[in-house]
């Protein structure tokens, strides 16, 4: 028999029911229900009216809005999030440091802001298919987070959403993730394996930083990763306004205020607030070890693409390549020389190369290609 959503009559907890059956008993509150009364009560509820519909695991431990989960406010360590529930609210488990197991519901839509924020017991998550949105400091101070299942369906993760998960070793973002918010794995310690998808078209400002030296692998294309950063970079740096800026300090200011999460990097020395002075693109990955492109590993002469190098009229290094040990020479588009750069790409020294196209520093040599890119 097909399943079908109802509502207990008792209670009003979500529940799915075989439509031939004539009754059921409540999984949440243990009450016998009419199954044809129960699917009635789904349909008025849900299409007619959003009133409080609270939810059972035994005993209140629910308070569910218009589908959204408000808070939790049982005493379990083993949760279970009832089916039906489009969104888990804002602070809804904040601080609910007891709690190691979360299930969620597989009609889950978007994680609001801070909604598992310091959950310090909670050791893995699985994020259902057809979640769209991972919201700020979601996931912020889970501090025995191990494990995070993150479906394509997630367009956004925002800011310092996994902040300061220090026990977190590995993180796949898979094909669909579009957009990644500042600080969004900042201070994960043990972060050392991280998958990045061709899909992603806007990296923010210090998201690994203070993270593990790491094996960062791409899904797409040496030029497509080259050009996400270069936009990324030109964006962030220059294609701003006062508007822009100010509303990612405001942001920040009132996440770090909310949550205490600032970190010590942009404190202000006098005030010990949030200062945006001290808060610059930041699109580097500390301590990158090896850089997988396509599934292979990036070494050798980097191939630069014109594309990328078109981004406000010169070469930006973005910073990705400082420090990597494995590239020893760089490919330049036609019409470019080492001349074009503000600092070299590999190593980040500021002056002018020698008569030889060489890094004075580093030694990398710079060549520039007699044909236009394929």
């Amino acid at each position: 028999m097909p399943l079908i959503n109802a509502k207990c009559t008792n209670c009003g907890g979500v529940l799915q029911v075989e439509q031939g059956k004539d009754a059921m008993v409540c999984p949440f509150c243990g009450s016998a229900f009419i199954v044809e009364k129960a699917v009635q009560n789904f349909n008025v509820t849900n299409n007619i009216r959003a009133d409080v519909v609270n939810i059972y695991q035994g005993q209140k431990d629910f308070t569910v809005k218009g589908g959204i989960l408000v808070k939790y406010n049982g005493e379990s360590p083993v949760v279970t999030v009832p089916e039906g529930v489009l969104e888990i609210g804002k602070n809804a488990f904040k601080d609910c440091k007891y709690i190691s197991s979360v299930k969620l519901p597989s009609s889950l839509v978007s994680i609001d802001q801070g909604a598992f924020y310091g959950c310090r017991k909670l050791k893995s998550i699985e994020i259902p298919e057809g979640t769209e949105s991972i919201g700020d400091c979601a996931f912020a101070k889970c501090s025995e987070l191990k494990s995070v299942q993150i479906p394509s369906s997630v367009k956004k993760l925002g800011y310092c959403a996994f902040y300061e998960c220090v026990s977190l070793p590995k993180i796949v973002l898979p094909e669909g993730v579009e957009e990644i918010r500042s600080l969004a794995f900042y201070g994960c310690s043990k972060l050392a394996d991280v998958t990045v998808p061709s899909s992603l078209n806007m990296l923010w400002n210090f998201v690994f930083h203070q993270c593990a030296p790491m094996d960062y692998r791409y899904a797409g294309t040496l030029a497509q990763l080259i050009i996400l950063y270069a936009r990324s970079s030109h964006f962030l740096s220059y294609n701003t306004d006062d508007v822009f800026d100010e509303s990612i300090a405001k942001d920040l200011k009132k996440l770090f205020r909310f949550y205490d999460t600032c970190p010590e990097d942009f404190k202000d020395f006098d005030d010990g607030e949030f200062s945006d002075e001290f808060f610059g693109p930041g699109l580097d990955i500390p301590g990158l070890q090896n850089l997988y492109v396509g599934g292979a590993l990036l070494q050798g002469t980097l191939y630069y693409p014109k594309e990328a190098a078109e981004f406000g009229g010169s070469i930006a290094s973005c910073d990705l390549f400082e420090g990597y040990k494995k590239l020893k020479d760089v490919s330049l588009p036609k019409g470019y020389s080492r001349k074009n750069m503000a600092c070299c790409i590999l190593c980040g020294w500021p002056e002018k190369p020698s008569l030889f196209g060489k890094c004075k520093k580093c030694g990398a040599k710079y060549v520039t290609r007699k044909e236009e890119d394929q």
